[in-house]
């Protein structure tokens, strides 16, 4: 009979970080089961694999703190290449309440300690990136959606000795890496469950799980009837 010290079901991002953060302190009894054929298959690989801190939530900011320098250090700290580019995100406001969004989250991202966020006029944007001047888009593209009531990821102790992550649906590259770590510790002994990011909750079925997916459906529906409209 087969045994080891930690046995973790799934090899996306969480998982591998879980593995990777254990094997990195010292726990070498280590065992990863995934379905797939390879790691990284299922939402992890759907992802557009990008790393940044610009979100609106002071805990998925700092998670992705620990997670660029990380990145950025992959090749170094594991002799493979991961094709990290630091190339940076853009992100538009197409009028003044979508601007008052991102400037509340500029000053959250900055107070948190983020450096290489800033601000840009629309005349800036057009110097910084011309291709972007004049364009007209030709093609939209839409995909199904996974969240949680509070859009963070959560995760359950089913069991003594088991325990459950979800809800990052493979947008969460950066978070999910720093989340993956503080597991590793806390399976570890290294830290008490209080000093997790988020809280232990234990596991229930969505409310009105039904009419909320027909919801966002219609919603997602409308939306591309206004935009071949607009078009």
């Amino acid at each position: 009979m087969r045994t080891a010290e930690v046995v973790i079901i799934g090899g996306g991002i969480v998982g591998s970080s879980i593995a990777y953060h254990l094997t990195a302190a010292g726990c070498k009894n280590v065992v990863v089961i995934e379905r797939e054929s390879s790691q990284g298959k299922g939402s992890t690989g759907k992802s557009m694999g990008g790393v940044r801190a610009q979100f609106s939530t002071p805990v998925n900011i700092q998670m992705s703190l620990y997670s660029i320098p990380f990145y950025a250090a992959f090749d170094q700290a594991l002799g493979y290449p991961c094709g990290y580019r630091a190339q940076g995100y853009l992100f538009c406001a197409t009028n003044a309440e979508h601007l008052a969004y991102l400037r509340t989250n500029f000053e959250k991202q900055v107070a948190m300690g983020l450096k290489d966020v800033r601000l840009v006029n629309a005349g800036e944007i057009r110097k910084l990136f011309p291709q972007v001047t004049n364009v007209d888009l030709e093609y939209a593209w839409y995909g199904s959606i996974g969240m949680t009531d509070t859009h963070l990821p959560r995760y359950h102790r089913l069991a003594p000795q088991v325990l459950s992550v979800s809800g990052y649906n493979g947008r969460g590259i950066a978070a999910g890496t720093v989340f993956g770590q503080m597991l590793a510790k806390l399976i570890l002994k290294e830290i008490e469950e209080c000093e997790m990011p988020l809280p232990c909750t234990g596991p229930q079925a969505a409310k009105f799980r039904s009419v909320r997916s027909l919801y966002y459906s219609l919603g997602s529906q409308i939306a591309h009837l206004a935009d071949a409209r607009l078009v």
